[in-house]
């Protein structure tokens, strides 16, 4: 097992799933059990996965979902040898709107807490953009 994160090698130490007693687990933290089973996993950065796992150089949908970690994780990703055409990301912070901003992610729509992007060179994006932007969705995003 890894934890992706932006760097490689670093130990952090998880509680195993159920600690709460239903299904969750997460980082360990002060307020769980002293009784959680815990575990220990080394990070890894999205780079490193791309390169190790031979991931095409086109990625036609990313799903990122990592409860806060979305920018950091990202922030190790090949933009320049890998282009991502679609993605939905959970409350994306101000820093990973411009970087994918930067690489021609376009945030289309927010549907509840994730926002849809659309890259620029996606052989639809107009048609995507006409058919679905909603800009007032965005004005409602809420940044932690």
């Amino acid at each position: 097992h890894a934890v992706v994160s932006d760097e490689t090698g670093t130990d952090l130490v998880f509680a195993r799933e159920g600690f709460c007693g239903h299904g969750c687990a997460g980082l360990v933290s002060d307020d769980m059990p002293e009784n959680a089973t815990k575990t220990v996993h080394r990070t890894v950065t999205l780079d490193k996965i791309v390169q190790d796992f031979e991931v095409p150089k086109v990625i036609d949908y990313l799903s990122l979902d990592v409860e806060g970690w979305e920018e950091a994780v990202m922030s190790s990703f090949p933009f320049t040898t890998h282009t991502i055409m679609s993605a939905s990301v959970e409350r994306p912070t101000p820093g990973l709107m411009r970087m994918f901003e930067d690489h021609q992610l376009v945030a289309v729509r927010r549907v509840l807490h994730d926002v849809l992007f659309v890259n620029r060179r996606h052989p639809e994006f107009d048609d995507v953009m006409m058919r679905h932007h909603d800009p007032s969705s965005m004005s409602l995003l809420l940044y932690a």
